[in-house]
């Protein structure tokens, strides 16, 4: 065997396989206004196109965002540490038995006297916050091989639901009122991973090792005429 053509015909592969081709992203949004929560809505973005590369990862970035106010009032007779928690649940699901939860809180303390005579949610027994905002941000990989991210792929649109939940709570006396108005709102990030098949850098690797080849034979010619 000649080990030395066989090293440079190696060489040839190893490069266009490292170079051969180059990695591209594409992202795509959609997102549902803010509003009070308890609501419901599809989210939808354009599936990966397959004639534009080979999808190596579909990355999945659902934001959750909710403000308002919080507020309480102390009924007890004891001067009490109040807690409160302005939160929400914001749950997204889509194909493949994608889900994702984004879960935006904010907690704090608060002390108060005991009850003051007036339900104001505010005085000494009580206070009220404005311009509560909490977020959070959830990313998921979703599979792509063996199958795992065809319904990801063609020329239709990939399919979500969005909903969301409150979840503000308060604790700290036995006889409390409290009161929150939150509105939420969600964004969708979907970024495509692909690669693209560079045939000028196939053609230049391949070229090289014909040069290569070649002046290896005529080295190995003139050797012999020399003899």
């Amino acid at each position: 065997m000649n080990w030395g053509r066989w090293r440079y015909t190696t060489m040839a592969i190893t490069l266009v396989i490292s170079a051969g081709a180059r990695g591209e992203s594409l992202t795509y949004h959609d997102s549902i206004p803010v509003q009070p929560t308890g609501w419901g809505y599809g989210l939808s973005v354009p599936q990966f196109e397959p004639a534009l590369g080979t999808l190596e990862a579909i990355d999945v970035r659902f934001s959750g965002h909710i403000e308002g106010t919080a507020g309480f009032e102390s009924l007890d007779a004891m001067a009490a540490d109040v807690l409160l928690e302005f939160a929400a649940d914001l749950t997204l699901t889509g194909p493949s038995a994608f889900e994702a939860l984004a879960q935006p809180q904010v907690s704090w303390m608060a002390s108060a006297t005991g009850f003051d005579g007036v339900i104001d949610l505010g005085g000494a027994s009580g206070q009220t916050w404005l311009d509560v905002v909490a977020a959070d941000v959830v990313s998921v990989n979703v599979p792509t091989g063996f199958g795992l991210g065809n319904d990801w792929v063609g020329a239709g649109v990939v399919s979500f639901w969005a909903s969301s939940a409150g979840n503000s709570r308060g604790s700290g006396t036995g006889n409390l009122l409290l009161q929150f108005e939150q509105n939420a709102w969600a964004g969708l990030a979907v970024t495509y991973t692909y690669s693209v098949p560079e045939p000028a850098t196939f053609v230049a690797v391949i070229l090289g090792v014909v040069v290569l080849q070649r002046r290896r034979r005529g080295d190995a010619e003139a050797r012999r005429m020399a003899r």
